[in-house]
């Protein structure tokens, strides 16, 4: 049995936490998965796993053995791109929060599609923070006021960063008179909507020049996606903080209107983190490198830094 499909194999159940995920991401059956994991466990003399009946985790042995069995893979890799340089043929594994996965990472796919036809892409829409070694994913692109925590397994580099905009649609504003401050919303009763990464803040921070003033910050209406909170302040919710790469449509549209624009909200950010090592790993280093183009564009609406220009 050829050695370096077992060691494939066993890369993908160590990464995927099961030998059902394993064999459908590697397009096999359960049965030669299972086969091929039994050849290996007998070569190397130990088993290599610790098996529930839902989950497999590397055992002791296993963990010994995964960083060799990923520098033979891609000593492969390398040597069959130093024979045929071009040759880039790979399935690449996203996971993206909606808004990001909508706005950015579909518009890459796009370009992908075109330049790069034979790298397969897998976007994985989910708002919930997962590991990449433990559920197969290659690349991780997550948005917030911080950067996504940083790992030994992971590059991380920034995508660029964006002003938040406290945002209104005209209807709920209604008849309301123009604040010129934040103490002016202070004396307002609103409902604002709010992300629910940031249930923790307290306050919503405004500067302006030298001066600064922090707003109470107590939702009423909270969701785990920004596209719901922009949709419902589009609606008429209320009142919510939302980046310019998503409300710059209903902007233009008249959909929002922003609030105290001479003041601003500490700035959010994108990030993308992948493995280092893989056999898609030349591959894996296109698709980071589309993402950052398209972020970088000037009608998405990130100030990009030299950390996203860099892969």
């Amino acid at each position: 049995m050829d050695r370096l499909r077992l060691f494939e194999n066993f890369i993908a159940i160590a990464d995927a936490g099961s030998m059902s995920k394993a064999a459908r991401l590697c397009g096999g059956s359960v049965a030669a998965s299972s086969r091929q994991l039994e050849a290996l466990e007998h070569a190397m003399g130990a088993r290599l796993f610790d098996r529930t009946t839902r989950s497999m985790r590397l055992n002791a042995a296993g963990q010994r053995l995964y960083p060799h069995a990923q520098a033979m893979l891609q000593l492969l890799e390398d040597a069959r791109s130093s024979v045929s340089p071009e040759r880039i043929k790979a399935t690449v594994r996203i996971s993206a929060p909606i808004a990001l996965g909508v706005k950015l990472v579909a518009s890459a796919m796009a370009e992908i599609a075109v330049q790069h036809p034979e790298i397969e892409i897998e976007l994985r829409i989910e708002n919930r923070a997962i590991s990449a070694i433990g559920e197969g994913v290659d690349i991780l692109v997550r948005a917030g006021l911080s950067p996504m925590a940083d790992s030994t397994d992971l590059v991380l580099r920034s995508l660029g960063h964006y002003p938040l905009l406290l945002c209104t649609s005209p209807q709920y504003w209604g008849v309301r008179p123009i604040p010129q401050h934040p103490n002016d919303l202070a004396a307002t009763p609103l409902t604002f909507i709010g992300h629910s990464a940031f249930r923790d803040e307290a306050t919503l921070p405004f500067v302006r020049d030298n001066e600064r003033v922090e707003l109470p910050w107590r939702p009423r209406l909270w969701s785990n996606d920004l596209l719901a909170v922009t949709q419902a302040v589009c609606e008429g919710a209320g009142v919510g903080v939302i980046p310019p790469w998503l409300a710059q449509d209903a902007l233009r549209q008249g959909q929002l209107v922003t609030l105290l624009p001479r003041w601003s909200l500490p700035l959010g950010g994108a990030w993308v983190a992948w493995r280092g090592q893989g056999t898609n790993r030349q591959a894996v280093r296109l698709v980071v490198a589309q993402l950052q183009l398209t972020a970088a564009r000037e009608a998405f609406g990130f100030q990009t830094t030299n950390d996203a220009a860099a892969t």
